[in-house]
């Protein structure tokens, strides 16, 4: 254990529990793992199923506190009063935690690391995602005029309002650019897109998602299972793009999985095409359970991913995983290597990929060794372990460097 860390405090707005997120999993992965080196962890956490059935006067106070939450601010520095951490390590702050945990942190004077485990501090509906397709009109235009035009937060101008509101307010202090001491992406691509809106490039960590080793995964002879799609089933997610690929397929294109819920279940609860079937939402194990069984995970999104969990989680079960070429997915999905990329949203892409792997099984069982490979050398939580000691002991460092510093002291 690295002397100087003794206590790490983990700061993370749950997900409502009928919504889990990747992130709600990351976060528990990663207290695992310090608490594993030795290190005692400490938790300040605020959940959104206080939102559930919340009254008409919660929800616009929730709204009201949204870019800068005076109740968060104080908890968090009670916490830290009393836990007095080494490090303070902050996850998600929608809506409920919101920036005021940097500014905590800073006037409590101990180190700060934040996750950004989406693009929320640029783009409303942390997705850049619009009508479908990429956009980068407020990371462009340096402001969210365009999301309030287009409503992009559950196509509601009420809802977007506090959104942009903290985004405008983060550009102007810069609480988050200035006061964290170490800003860590998922990917280079979500780095390049911090850069682009004003984040110093000096205090970007890049740094993936991890999951712990479980166990040598199954032969080829073994999986019973083609392809497997895991995630929300949501408009971004893609899948209409597979249901298509498949109806093109016309009973050519093997068994396909759909685990998930979300908005679009409708779609995938009626009439599927030949060979798909719809098993609902599965708990993590489950998930896993089919993951194992499977030649190939299908990623088929068509927005700028942060980092799926679930392609992590393919690769430690020696499964390849075959993704739309956007975002920082071909970062993580090397082509030919750990699996195959496809234009997002084309339908007959996707269908000739999946007919070409039907053909050449010998080589999905080959890239899912080396997926296999690649998961042990990057994506186990061992090696996540050692980089978060580097991340926290370059951020103790700074802040160090900072505080002693007249000319780099901020306002307060």
């Amino acid at each position: 254990m690295t002397a100087a860390i003794r206590r790490v405090a983990l700061v993370h707005n749950d997900y409502r529990t009928a919504s889990p997120s990747g992130e709600d999993a990351v976060v528990e992965e990663e207290g695992t793992v310090l608490r594993g080196l030795g290190i005692e962890v400490g938790r300040y956490r605020r959940s959104n199923d206080r939102l559930e059935n919340a009254s008409v006067g919660r929800l616009v106070l929730t709204a009201l506190g949204t870019p800068w939450s005076w109740a968060s601010y104080k908890g968090l520095r009670r916490f830290i009063a009393d836990f007095k951490p080494d490090i303070v390590h902050i996850h998600n702050t929608f809506p409920l935690v919101t920036y005021s945990a940097v500014d905590a942190c800073y006037r409590s004077s101990v180190p700060c690391v934040v996750t950004l485990h989406n693009y929320r501090c640029i783009c409303p509906n942390g997705m850049m995602l619009r009508a479908g397709r990429p956009c980068q009109l407020c990371l462009d235009n340096h402001g969210t005029w365009s999301a309030l035009r287009h409503r992009c937060y559950r196509q509601s101008l009420r809802a977007t309002v506090p959104i942009a509101a903290s985004i405008e307010l983060e550009r102007i202090r810069k609480s988050l650019r200035r006061r964290a001491d170490v800003v860590i992406a998922l990917t280079q691509f979500q780095a390049c897109m911090l850069v682009g809106d004003g984040f110093r490039e000096g205090n970007i960590v890049v740094k993936p998602n991890c999951i712990p080793f479980r166990g040598e995964p199954l032969s080829a002879d073994q999986r019973d299972l083609d392809f497997v799609f895991v995630g929300r089933l949501s408009e971004e997610k893609g899948l209409q793009v597979l249901l298509d690929a498949w109806s093109a397929l016309d009973g050519r294109g093997g068994r396909l999985a759909i685990i998930g819920d979300g908005p679009l279940r409708p779609l995938v609860a009626g009439s599927l095409p030949p060979l798909v079937e719809y098993l609902g939402r599965k708990s993590r194990p489950e998930v896993l359970a089919h993951l194992r069984r499977a030649k190939a995970l299908l990623v088929p999104s068509t927005w700028y991913e942060g980092f799926p969990l679930t392609v992590v989680e393919a690769f430690s079960c020696g499964v390849p995983v075959i993704a739309s070429r956007i975002g920082g997915l071909p970062e993580i999905v090397k082509e030919r290597e750990t699996g195959l990329l496809v234009q997002p949203g084309n339908p007959q892409e996707w269908a000739a990929v999946v007919s070409s792997c039907l053909e050449d099984r010998g080589n999905l069982a080959a890239m899912g060794a080396r997926a296999f490979s690649a998961f042990k050398d990057l994506y186990c939580s061992e090696r996540n372990g050692q980089m978060l000691l580097d991340i926290y002991e370059s951020a103790i460092a700074r802040h160090g460097s900072a505080v002693s510093s007249p000319s780099t002291r901020f306002p307060r």
